[in-house]
């Protein structure tokens, strides 16, 4: 680019000096590195600018001009290669040295090596030597300096233990573990605790330990099943309405309970009444035991509702219901064993009116409803087993 612009300059130059009046070109500016010179007269450039003499740059100068000492860059910076034990820090482009030789690291002799620096290597002197120690029965010759081993320990000779000695070395007197000690054969009913190894014996036989006989087994010894006399047999008690036949004796039962034979809602079997009678100002606390037969309840007035709760008091069924006084009315089947609380809201004995009604050219009587009494609650708990 620089080019370009003095070979333009040079040819407006040429032109101007063709199209003018010839000068001599007597006062003239002086050309630099970047200026031309030109005739002060009448301004013609006599010639163009000497442009820089660039000298390279160095470790600590940058890139200078010669003729008018302008700069391009920064300086080179030293490149230095590293001190040695021997050698000081030097520059490997212009040898500049820079302080002292590191000097040797010196490690000491060892069995096997001389001093030498850990740096550079180089060697003084010579290698110590190994001191030898001798082998054991654990232990191989070894170089008491630097544990070097040769040659292989020598073994224990061993003699085997027993049930009260250690196994001990022949060779150096060294035991190891200990006493096997007596392998026992649990001592029985009939014969006492005996060592399976040295046949050395302990104590006395156990004698038998004996379980009572069972209605289903003859008395045994709990140690080693021998057994003596015969079995009691079961010892029954006839079933019920609330427990199969069972034994008085182990409480195994068989079979299964009796149904309850219900008469007038009592059972003909174990008199328990299946009946609940309320009255208007008492809550009853009475205990049934369940039959597959639906517990009933006789009504003393016309009830308008009634409600069953579980023991922690949750609604477990609600019903609004209509029945004569004295009439008898089932209140559920088959519950879950558990307890039950229910309750009742009833009135006392409605007023009523008989009224004769023509219906289809016949009479009848139909019971209407006049007026009511007072409203009453009661309940029971049921306990169902």
């Amino acid at each position: 680019m620089k080019k370009t612009i003095i070979l333009i300059i040079a040819i407006i130059s040429a032109l101007m000096i063709l199209c003018s009046c010839e000068c001599s070109h007597e006062q003239c500016t002086t050309a630099s590195c970047t200026e031309s010179s030109v005739c002060l007269k009448c301004e013609a450039v006599v010639s163009q600018a000497l442009g820089h003499n660039w000298e390279d740059a160095t470790c600590v100068t940058p890139k200078t001009c010669s003729v008018c000492s302008i700069t391009d860059g920064v300086a080179l910076g030293h490149k230095w290669k590293d001190a040695t034990c021997t050698d000081a820090k030097v520059c490997n482009v212009c040898s500049l040295v820079e302080g002292e030789p590191l000097g040797h690291t010196w490690q000491d002799a060892t069995c096997t090596m001389p001093k030498t620096c850990s740096v550079c290597s180089i060697t003084e002197g010579e290698e110590n030597g190994h001191v030898w120690e001798e082998a054991t029965c654990t232990k191989p010759e070894t170089c008491s300096v630097c544990e070097k081993e040769t040659r292989s320990p020598l073994g224990h000779s061993w003699k085997e233990a027993t049930c009260t000695t250690a196994k001990k070395c022949s060779r150096c007197n060294t035991t190891s573990g200990s006493a096997l000690g007596h392998s026992w054969k649990e001592a029985t009913c009939t014969t006492a605790k005996k060592c399976s190894r040295c046949n050395t014996t302990s104590g006395s036989a156990l004698g038998h330990s004996w379980k009572e006989a069972t209605c289903t087994t003859a008395k045994t010894c709990a140690v080693c099943g021998t057994t003596s006399g015969k079995a009691l047999n079961h010892k029954w008690e006839e079933a019920t309405c609330y427990s199969a036949k069972k034994c008085s004796r182990c409480n195994k039962t068989e079979g299964a309970k009796l149904e309850h034979e219900w008469k007038n809602y009592v059972c003909q079997i174990c008199g328990r009444s299946n009946t609940i009678e309320l009255n208007k100002t008492t809550k009853l606390q009475v205990a049934l035991a369940d039959s597959s037969n639906s517990i009933k309840i006789i009504l003393p007035s016309m009830v308008s509702y009634y409600e069953i709760q579980d023991a922690d008091g949750k609604v477990i069924d609600s019903h609004s219901i209509l029945a004569l006084d004295n009439d008898t009315y089932p209140l559920f089947r088959d519950l879950e064993p558990g307890e039950y609380l229910i309750y009742f809201k009833f009135y006392m004995k409605l007023e009523t009116k008989m009224v004769m009604v023509n219906i289809g050219g016949s009479y009848s009587y139909q019971y209407r409803t006049v007026g009511s009494g007072p409203k009453y609650e009661g309940g029971c708990l049921i306990i169902v087993e």
